[in-house]
């Protein structure tokens, strides 16, 4: 919903592009929240990590992981669009985020 959709037939209008970004907001959390405690709690208890460098340790981990998705999705995007045009790369992007949201949540 982030743009002109070919499969959802949506237009390229503000409100939708507004209704998208607060729901891909609004779904970060489920993706991001959880992480940390799933990286944070092994290495404190079964690895003996003290608190404080495990909470380093994850936040690097987390924003190099960031990172890397930022900069590869510019690129990747970029070759998409030049190949294939707004419309379809924003519905191939949305198709992908939602296999690998299925994926997360089995």
């Amino acid at each position: 919903m982030l743009g002109p959709s070919s499969l959802l037939g949506t237009s390229p209008h503000f409100l939708i592009t507004c209704v998208g970004l607060f729901f891909s907001g609004a779904s970060s959390a489920h993706f991001v929240v959880p992480v940390y405690s799933e990286i944070i709690e092994p290495g404190r208890y079964e690895l003996g990590i003290d608190e404080n460098t495990i909470n380093d340790l994850a936040s690097g981990l987390s924003t190099t992981a960031y990172f890397v998705g930022q900069m590869m999705a510019y690129t990747v995007g970029g070759f998409v669009y030049e190949h294939n045009g707004f419309p379809l790369t924003i519905d191939m992007t949305s198709m992908l985020v939602f296999f690998i949201a299925i994926l997360y949540f089995i």
